[in-house]
């Protein structure tokens, strides 16, 4: 084999003493015709893998255009075979026999499952870290600044990301949709944390140090979705509606 401007192959033939030289080379080459049609129907079980499926398709004809250029012939008493080709059709033939002999018949490419990126569930996002700053606002407007936010942050969660003020329940305990929101600032915080310091802003009494005290009225809970059952949602409500429904309470709020 010599590779230069030219890809050059020869090979010579040795058989026994009652082998026709001539004969053997030409039963060589007519075998050699047959290799394209049986590799198309090879790569028909073969079902090649997208990376070198357009290759696959063109093999066939590079290994029919082999054949065209190949001669026979006697020389010195041995049968002989060679070939004359681009440099680059070595190659090719190598580098297609190969991932043909590497690839499974009837193999499928399995795509892998890459880790996702981001949170994957509501209790994922309360931990993701925000930033937030509400001079004044109605703590119901504040909830739609968050919840924007978070949806846009975090464009790609795999579920409804909602956030709901139970008014019924806060009316009961006095608390109205627009309680006030006044001076609040969290600056790269967890969202639970941020959920925690907005509702003790909005609690109606404002000496509540700690929102673990029982005067601390206003809540957040997980629980779900009252308008959409089985999506986990953040509700806001009271801490005796929370006590009723027999909610998990998060941290800050248990009595300590």
């Amino acid at each position: 084999m010599h590779l230069a401007q030219h890809f050059y192959l020869e090979a010579r033939l040795s058989g026994g003493l009652g082998k026709d030289k001539v004969t053997m080379a030409r039963t060589l080459r007519e075998r050699m015709k047959e290799i394209p049609e049986q590799i198309e129907e090879y790569f028909a079980i073969l079902n090649p893998p997208p990376y070198w499926r357009l290759l696959a398709m063109r093999y066939p004809r590079m290994v029919r255009h082999l054949h065209q250029q190949t001669r026979i012939g006697v020389e010195q008493g041995h049968a002989m075979i060679n070939v004359a080709m681009q440099p680059t059709a070595a190659h090719n033939l190598v580098l297609g026999g190969e991932l043909c002999l590497a690839s499974t018949p009837g193999a499928e490419v399995v795509a892998t499952n890459t880790p996702q990126n981001g949170p994957q569930s509501i209790d994922e996002v309360l931990t993701h870290k925000f930033s937030v700053d509400i001079p004044q606002n109605d703590l119901e407007l504040a909830v739609k600044d968050i919840v924007n936010d978070v949806r846009d942050t975090l464009s790609s969660l795999p579920f409804e990301f909602n956030i709901k003020i139970i008014g019924p329940e806060l009316k009961l305990e006095g608390i109205t949709r627009n309680q006030a929101v006044r001076d609040f600032k969290a600056t790269d915080k967890p969202l639970s944390e941020i959920l925690t310091g907005m509702v003790s802003k909005a609690n109606p009494d404002p000496s509540v140090k700690d929102p673990s005290q029982p005067a601390q009225k206003l809540v957040w809970v997980i629980a779900d979705d009252p308008d959409k059952a089985g999506n986990r949602i953040i509700l806001i409500t009271t801490r005796k509606d929370a006590e009723e429904e027999k909610y998990s309470l998060p941290k800050p709020f248990q009595p300590k």
